[in-house]
């Protein structure tokens, strides 16, 4: 069954209170479904999509994929869900698309705010997709930097911010 209702494949518009909608009550699989609509027809959804929604709807979903792995098989999934891996390096791109649009600091520290929190609750093995999957890759960009410098003055986060940074200095991109 698919998440993308019928009408919307043959609209010229699309009101995004439905879209809006339709992602509230969407499984993970669904989320998937309607996020990939979405960056295909974003032109096609009015009102325009805000980019903090956006940004904030598609971190949710990645996060979502990274805390809930456990519970699907990717071998018969795995063109349904992103894989844990997947979702934090989607993660890395949604964020990197926010950053360069937002001229708000605090806005986009806010949702470091959220990822620091995902990381912090999460058990190891979640800490290190976050790590590998997102924080080292995140760094590579010199921007990115100075946004999650301060998870080297927390204890939690001390050793994964050193280590992830070194990976990114590494690997620096422009």
């Amino acid at each position: 069954m698919t998440a993308i209702p019928y009408n919307w494949n043959n609209s010229k518009r699309i009101s995004f209170g439905e879209v809006r909608r339709q992602l509230e009550t969407a499984s993970l699989f669904g989320q998937k479904e309607v996020l990939t609509f979405i960056r295909g027809n974003t032109k096609r959804i009015r009102p325009e999509i805000d980019s903090d929604w956006l940004y904030d709807i598609h971190a949710g979903y990645f996060l979502s994929c990274i805390a809930n792995h456990a519970a699907f098989d990717y071998d018969n999934d795995d063109d349904k869900i992103d894989s844990p891996f997947d979702a934090a390096y989607g993660l890395v791109g949604i964020f990197n698309w926010y950053a360069a649009r937002e001229d708000n600091e605090l806005q986009i520290r806010n949702r470091v705010d959220v990822i620091e929190h995902a990381y912090k609750t999460a058990d190891p093995e979640h800490q290190n997709i976050i790590e590998t999957g997102f924080l080292e890759h995140v760094l590579e960009y010199k921007a990115n930097r100075p946004r999650f410098a301060h998870w080297n003055d927390d204890k939690t986060l001390a050793a994964a911010y050193a280590e992830c940074l070194k990976w990114g200095e590494a690997h620096t991109k422009d």
